[in-house]
């Protein structure tokens, strides 16, 4: 039997991942040089083997396209997970926000934006929080949303995610869930004592056991994804109260 070593192991699942991801065309190259090699050797069964190896890869090279297709990614997933469960279509834009304040003083509601799955970190905005209170994140939630749909040279998105949980999705769902020909889904991460995402609520929507969607029955993609939206929120937030007033110059600071 054939005996391979943990490391040549690893070599090969690493060579074998990246001839999919389109990123090692040059292992072609390197075992051409070695056939030849072989060759002038007069090692022409080694070099057999190695022409044999180079015909592979050149066939999955060529199909590459084909399998890449067959497999998609988990951020591929997510989003299908998460258009099905939302019963739309697909899924390109989806904003998250959450509010930061420091003993209820200089309040800051964040705007993360993934396109297509991905952080559009350009994109993001932050809105300093005008209304009085700055003890109220259900409010400063709405004030948010409220001033973010004002921005109508800013593409809609598909979805919005809130950092909070029942209280923080009622007071945006009623005025937005809908929106843009009926297709804009609001949803909210709700955090356990230990401020760990735990649940999924969807507005507009009850599951079949009548509470929020537990993250741990979700498949994992989509908890991925779901998590590092809030997170993004979250970091992108709390950055702006911590940094110095200099750094707001110059600033996606909101307007409206």
């Amino acid at each position: 039997s054939l005996v391979v070593s943990a490391e040549n192991y690893q070599k090969n699942v690493t060579a074998i991942k990246k001839v999919l991801s389109g990123k090692n065309k040059s292992l072609l190259n390197v075992l051409k040089k070695e056939m030849r090699a072989l060759s002038g050797a007069q090692k022409y069964e080694e070099a057999g083997k190695a022409r044999d190896q180079i015909k592979a890869l050149e066939k999955i090279f060529e199909h590459r396209g084909v399998l890449r297709g067959d497999m998609p990614s988990d951020r591929e997933k997510a989003l299908q997970t998460l258009a099905s469960l939302l019963k739309i279509e697909n899924i390109h834009r989806i904003e998250a926000y959450d509010i930061a304040n420091i003993q209820g003083k200089f309040a800051y509601g964040s705007m993360a934006v993934f396109i297509d799955g991905m952080p559009a970190k350009d994109l993001y905005r932050i809105f300093k929080i005008r209304s009085g209170s700055t003890s109220d994140d259900p409010k400063m939630l709405r004030e948010v949303l409220a001033r973010r749909m004002q921005h109508r040279e800013w593409p809609m998105p598909d979805v919005i995610l809130v950092d909070g949980g029942k209280p923080q999705l009622n007071a945006v769902s009623p005025p937005y869930e809908g929106e843009v020909g009926g297709g804009l889904k609001i949803i909210a991460i709700t955090k356990n004592e230990k401020h760990v995402g735990d649940s999924l609520l969807i507005a507009g929507k009850n599951p079949p056991a009548g509470g929020p969607l537990p993250l741990h029955a979700l498949p994992l993609p989509l908890v991925n994804l779901l998590l590092h939206l809030d997170t993004e929120a979250h970091r992108f937030a709390i950055k702006h109260y911590r940094a110095p007033q200099d750094y707001f110059v110059g600033l996606k600071v909101d307007k409206i």
